[in-house]
């Protein structure tokens, strides 16, 4: 598969910037001893989580395979 064939489309964007806005939530919440902040992180973890392994397809179907099938 070249790197062309895949798509990247919002699916995956939303993704990556829930993943990367968890990982910055937990990061301050453990710093600043903030637990409500970095237990919304873990929640937004799971939620994430959940994103990847399944629900991103319900929305976005075609996203992440081949152009040429």
């Amino acid at each position: 598969m070249m790197a062309q064939d895949y798509r990247f489309g919002p699916g995956i964007a939303i993704g990556y910037g829930a993943t990367a806005l968890a990982a910055v939530l937990l990061f301050i919440g453990l710093i600043s001893q903030t637990t409500w902040l970095w237990v919304l992180a873990l929640v937004l973890f799971v939620l994430t989580g959940l994103w990847w392994g399944g629900i991103r397809r319900q929305f976005f179907p075609d996203e992440g395979r081949q152009r040429h099938r």
